[in-house]
């Protein structure tokens, strides 16, 4: 296995591995801890990686399409989900997965909530 799956520990540059890799697997069985936002699933999409992750709602929601999703807790699903993606690197797939993930930028998010904020108590208390 060492051969084909290199195991990187300690402190390491995540975007230049991301970049570096064929696909990123994130099996994730919930979201629990993530705060209902994956930002590994986004770093990878806006890395223009392959993705692999589990068919979870919340995930769907955001990458329905543009990721390969197996069926959470499932390894034999897992399995072939990877087998699949390794022989499918769909580029048309990663470039929308790219496109969507800008959806999420903090600018665009602040954004989204100064025009909240706007909405919910006037312009004349924002700064």
């Amino acid at each position: 296995m060492n051969h084909v799956v290199e195991f990187i520990t300690g402190n390491i540059p995540i975007e230049e591995y991301v970049n570096f890799a064929d696909v990123v697997v994130l099996p994730y069985r919930n979201l629990q801890g993530t705060e209902g936002n994956p930002s590994c699933l986004l770093e990878a999409m806006s890395c223009k990686t392959l993705v692999v992750t589990t068919d979870l709602p919340e995930l769907r929601e955001i990458a329905n399409g543009l990721v390969f999703m197996a069926k959470p807790g499932d390894v034999d699903s897992l399995t072939e989900t990877i087998i699949q993606a390794m022989g499918k690197k769909d580029q048309e797939m990663i470039e929308k997965a790219y496109h969507k993930v800008q959806e999420f930028s903090f600018e665009r998010i602040t954004e989204e909530f100064l025009k909240l904020y706007e909405k919910l108590v006037g312009n004349s208390y924002i700064v």
